[in-house]
């Protein structure tokens, strides 16, 4: 079951599309910034956490799991809460 969420985990962070607002007239689309992510061999995570945005600049952020849109934040701290169950 850990290597389910660790793979899950790994592909949600893999999913996220952020849509940028910058302080200029109206919105700018942008392409999604690259995902950094850490070493996640073996580890494991509890089935509900919470994804944060750490993007400089971003003032709203989009999530999209596997194609599907799952919603949108646009105050700050950037965050989803998740739940795998």
């Amino acid at each position: 079951m850990s290597f389910r969420r660790t793979t899950f985990l790994v592909s949600l962070c893999a999913a996220l599309v952020a849509v940028i607002e910058v302080g200029a007239v109206g919105a700018v689309e942008t392409n999604p910034p690259g995902v950094a992510l850490s070493t996640l061999d073996g580890a494991t995570t509890t089935t509900s956490f919470t994804l944060v945005v750490d993007f400089a600049g971003a003032s709203s952020a989009k999530l999209v799991i596997d194609g599907q849109y799952v919603g949108e934040d646009t105050q700050a701290p950037l965050t989803f809460d998740v739940s795998v169950t």
